[in-house]
Protein backbone atom coordinates (compact mmCIF):
# COMPACT_ATOMS: atom_id res chain seq x y z
CA UNK A 1 0.00 0.00 0.00
CA UNK A 2 1.26 3.45 -0.94
CA UNK A 3 0.12 6.79 0.41
CA UNK A 4 0.85 9.76 -1.83
CA UNK A 5 0.20 13.36 -0.87
CA UNK A 6 0.12 15.98 -3.64
CA UNK A 7 -0.21 19.75 -3.62
CA UNK A 8 0.47 22.71 -5.86
CA UNK A 9 1.70 26.23 -5.22
CA UNK A 10 1.07 29.14 -7.55
CA UNK A 11 2.17 32.72 -7.18
CA UNK A 12 -0.89 35.02 -7.07
CA UNK A 13 -3.40 32.28 -8.03
CA UNK A 14 -2.24 32.51 -11.65
CA UNK A 15 1.46 32.58 -12.46
CA UNK A 16 4.58 30.50 -11.83
CA UNK A 17 3.54 27.15 -10.36
CA UNK A 18 5.10 24.10 -8.76
CA UNK A 19 3.95 20.74 -7.42
CA UNK A 20 4.94 18.90 -4.29
CA UNK A 21 4.65 15.13 -4.10
CA UNK A 22 5.23 13.20 -0.89
CA UNK A 23 5.23 9.36 -0.93
CA UNK A 24 4.90 7.10 2.10
CA UNK A 25 5.55 3.41 1.57
CA UNK A 26 6.21 1.12 4.51
CA UNK A 27 8.87 2.98 6.51
CA UNK A 28 10.28 4.99 3.61
CA UNK A 29 9.35 8.43 2.33
CA UNK A 30 10.20 10.05 -0.98
CA UNK A 31 9.72 13.68 -1.94
CA UNK A 32 9.52 15.30 -5.36
CA UNK A 33 9.30 18.95 -6.32
CA UNK A 34 8.19 19.63 -9.89
CA UNK A 35 8.27 23.00 -11.66
CA UNK A 36 5.18 23.47 -13.80
CA UNK A 37 5.39 26.87 -15.50
CA UNK A 38 2.72 29.57 -15.72
CA UNK A 39 -0.86 28.54 -14.93
CA UNK A 40 -3.74 28.85 -12.50
CA UNK A 41 -3.62 27.14 -9.14
CA UNK A 42 -6.40 24.73 -10.14
CA UNK A 43 -4.48 23.67 -13.25
CA UNK A 44 -1.38 23.15 -11.10
CA UNK A 45 -3.38 20.97 -8.69
CA UNK A 46 -4.41 18.71 -11.58
CA UNK A 47 -0.79 18.52 -12.73
CA UNK A 48 0.37 17.61 -9.23
CA UNK A 49 -1.83 14.49 -9.40
CA UNK A 50 -0.70 13.76 -12.97
CA UNK A 51 2.98 14.02 -12.03
CA UNK A 52 2.41 11.80 -8.99
CA UNK A 53 0.92 9.12 -11.24
CA UNK A 54 3.77 9.45 -13.74
CA UNK A 55 6.31 8.91 -10.97
CA UNK A 56 4.45 5.78 -9.89
CA UNK A 57 4.53 4.48 -13.47
CA UNK A 58 8.27 5.22 -13.79
CA UNK A 59 8.82 3.15 -10.66
CA UNK A 60 6.52 0.34 -11.91
CA UNK A 61 4.17 0.73 -8.95
CA UNK A 62 0.88 0.84 -10.83
CA UNK A 63 -0.25 -2.56 -9.45
CA UNK A 64 0.04 -1.38 -5.83
CA UNK A 65 -2.92 -0.26 -3.74
CA UNK A 66 -2.63 3.51 -3.96
CA UNK A 67 -4.21 6.11 -1.73
CA UNK A 68 -3.59 9.63 -3.02
CA UNK A 69 -4.50 12.72 -1.02
CA UNK A 70 -5.03 16.25 -2.33
CA UNK A 71 -6.32 19.44 -0.75
CA UNK A 72 -7.94 20.43 -4.07
CA UNK A 73 -11.70 19.94 -3.94
CA UNK A 74 -11.88 20.73 -7.68
CA UNK A 75 -9.56 17.85 -8.59
CA UNK A 76 -11.11 15.36 -6.16
CA UNK A 77 -14.66 16.20 -7.26
CA UNK A 78 -13.65 15.88 -10.93
CA UNK A 79 -12.20 12.43 -10.19
CA UNK A 80 -15.37 11.40 -8.32
CA UNK A 81 -17.64 12.57 -11.15
CA UNK A 82 -15.28 11.26 -13.85
CA UNK A 83 -15.82 14.49 -15.80
CA UNK A 84 -15.34 18.25 -15.76
CA UNK A 85 -17.79 20.82 -17.07
CA UNK A 86 -15.08 23.50 -17.01
CA UNK A 87 -13.45 23.77 -20.47
CA UNK A 88 -10.15 24.78 -18.84
CA UNK A 89 -10.01 21.52 -16.89
CA UNK A 90 -11.29 19.12 -19.58
CA UNK A 91 -7.87 18.53 -21.23
CA UNK A 92 -6.31 18.00 -17.80
CA UNK A 93 -9.07 15.55 -16.87
CA UNK A 94 -8.47 13.67 -20.15
CA UNK A 95 -4.74 13.36 -19.35
CA UNK A 96 -5.53 12.27 -15.81
CA UNK A 97 -8.16 9.70 -16.81
CA UNK A 98 -5.79 8.21 -19.41
CA UNK A 99 -3.19 7.66 -16.69
CA UNK A 100 -5.74 6.32 -14.22
CA UNK A 101 -6.60 3.46 -16.59
CA UNK A 102 -3.21 1.99 -15.67
CA UNK A 103 -4.01 1.92 -11.92
CA UNK A 104 -6.52 -0.79 -10.97
CA UNK A 105 -6.54 0.00 -7.21
CA UNK A 106 -6.45 3.80 -6.90
CA UNK A 107 -8.31 6.15 -4.59
CA UNK A 108 -8.12 9.96 -4.52
CA UNK A 109 -9.30 11.64 -1.34
CA UNK A 110 -9.63 15.26 -0.29
CA UNK A 111 -7.92 16.28 2.91
CA UNK A 112 -7.30 19.57 4.63
CA UNK A 113 -4.24 21.73 4.07
CA UNK A 114 -3.10 20.89 7.59
CA UNK A 115 -3.00 17.14 6.89
CA UNK A 116 -1.34 17.75 3.53
CA UNK A 117 1.51 19.81 5.01
CA UNK A 118 4.35 17.64 3.63
CA UNK A 119 3.32 18.05 0.00
CA UNK A 120 2.43 21.70 0.59
CA UNK A 121 5.90 22.45 1.97
CA UNK A 122 7.60 20.75 -0.99
CA UNK A 123 5.45 22.70 -3.48
CA UNK A 124 6.21 26.01 -1.71
CA UNK A 125 9.95 25.28 -1.58
CA UNK A 126 10.00 24.35 -5.27
CA UNK A 127 8.12 27.54 -6.16
CA UNK A 128 10.58 29.66 -4.16
CA UNK A 129 13.51 28.02 -5.98
CA UNK A 130 11.88 28.88 -9.32
CA UNK A 131 11.74 32.56 -8.40
CA UNK A 132 15.35 32.72 -7.13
Amino acid sequence: MLKIYVDAATKNQSGPSAAGIFFKAEKKTHTYGVTLGEMTNHEAEFLAVIHGLKILLEQHLEKETIFMYSDSKVVVETWQKKASANPLFQPLWQRLSFLLEKFPDFTLTWQSDKKNAGAHTIAQQTLRKMRS
